[in-house]
């Protein structure tokens, strides 16, 4: 199991790098990679309800995730630049942020309400980036809606 957990790392990894390249995120965005990667996550997590702690190779897997997800909806990594005291000036970014799957603020509020994450600061950590990712980088999308449609 734990080779498995490596290779599919590095096909995470592989595809993290791939969406470095902006043009690569729609058509990564309308794969099944998503889905995937959260079924996946969400076993890790369910595993910690009968196990005290995490092997390093689900850790690094996690985490893994955390950054494919946050190179989807983050590009620009406004979110690890703002954790830095940098705040991005967002009219700035030219990059059209994608549609969010509809899987993952679900599954990451799931975790923090029903699967008790807040056991696991390592795990939980992960998953509030992924969630400040996802924020940061729709912020993008808000600074280019016209005022006019925002307070109708």
């Amino acid at each position: 199991e734990e080779e498995t957990v490596l290779e599919i790392q590095l096909l995470v990894q592989c595809l993290t790098i791939i969406c470095r390249h902006f043009d690569n995120i729609t058509t990564i965005i309308k794969s099944s990679y998503i889905s995937n990667c959260v079924a996946l996550i969400n076993s890790i997590i369910d595993k910690l309800n009968h196990q005290p702690s995490l092997s390093c190779e689900h850790q690094r897997f996690i985490k893994c995730c955390d950054y494919f997800l946050q190179a989807l909806y983050d590009p620009y990594l406004t979110w690890r630049n703002f954790l830095r005291g940098d705040v991005a000036n967002y009219a700035k970014l030219g990059y059209k942020i994608s549609p969010l799957h509809p899987e993952i603020v679900p599954f990451i509020y799931d975790c923090f309400q029903a699967k008790g994450i807040c056991k696991h600061p390592d795990v939980g950590k992960e998953l509030f980036h992924i969630l400040g990712a996802v924020i940061a980088g729709s912020q993008v999308a808000l600074v280019r809606v016209p005022k006019q449609n925002i307070n109708s």
